[in-house]
């Protein structure tokens, strides 16, 4: 029988390719960030997304590209990111 960290470490893990904005006042559990953090960084075309909505309808939903996500946090220094929580009145 194989060890369980073995097979751990053989198989890839599973990314997501979109990820729903957390509800309010909740975070992200893929990247940490909150619903406000995550707007502002898709309001700013930092980041991709998406808006699914059916015609004549008001409300929908708003999927963010998970690839374009890591890639911006992982461009910015963690300083970038927290001057953006901390404009928006956050604690840094």
């Amino acid at each position: 029988m194989p060890d369980d960290a073995a097979v751990g470490a053989s198989q890839p893990q599973l990314q997501p390719r979109f990820l729903r904005l957390p509800r309010s006042g909740e975070l992200c559990w893929f990247s940490g960030l909150s619903r406000s953090q995550m707007w502002l960084a898709v309001k700013a075309g930092h980041v991709r997304s998406h808006s699914l909505k059916r015609p004549g309808t008001r409300r929908g939903v708003r999927l963010v590209d998970a690839a374009s996500l890591v890639e911006w946090l992982s461009s910015n220094p963690p300083a970038e990111i927290s001057e953006a929580r901390t404009q928006k009145g956050g604690a840094a």
